[in-house]
């Protein structure tokens, strides 16, 4: 992961963090500084956690197989992309920390 692809979407990430304390309930009132501190690492994890989602589905598919058929460019597909940032965002924490962990071990020389 480069500098370039964490700034574009961390800017996501601070989209989310935005709508969430918008949305916010009573809950969030009495649990500021938990909810501060959950949100603010959520917001720092989610390139994080995109990128791990990314290398996973790469695994298993190529990269044409989302551009066709069902994922094809067309209104639905916006609706698509609404989910899947949203499932980022909300398991940014552990995706993110798996990630890290993923990436540095790859980068290990030990594991060379």
């Amino acid at each position: 992961m480069d500098k370039k692809y964490y700034i574009n979407n961390v800017g996501w990430g601070v989209f989310f963090l935005c709508v969430f304390l918008w949305q916010s309930n009573t809950w969030l009132e009495n649990n500021l500084i938990l909810a501060w501190s959950i949100l603010i690492i959520s917001t720092l994890l989610y390139p994080f956690s995109k990128k791990l989602i990314e290398i996973i589905a790469l695994i298993y598919t190529k990269k044409e197989f989302w551009h066709k058929g069902i994922f094809s460019e067309d209104i639905g597909k916006n609706g698509l992309y609404a989910i899947y940032y949203i499932f980022c965002f909300i398991f940014s924490i552990p995706l993110g920390v798996l990630c890290i962990i993923f990436l540095s071990i790859k980068k290990s020389p030990i594991s060379r």
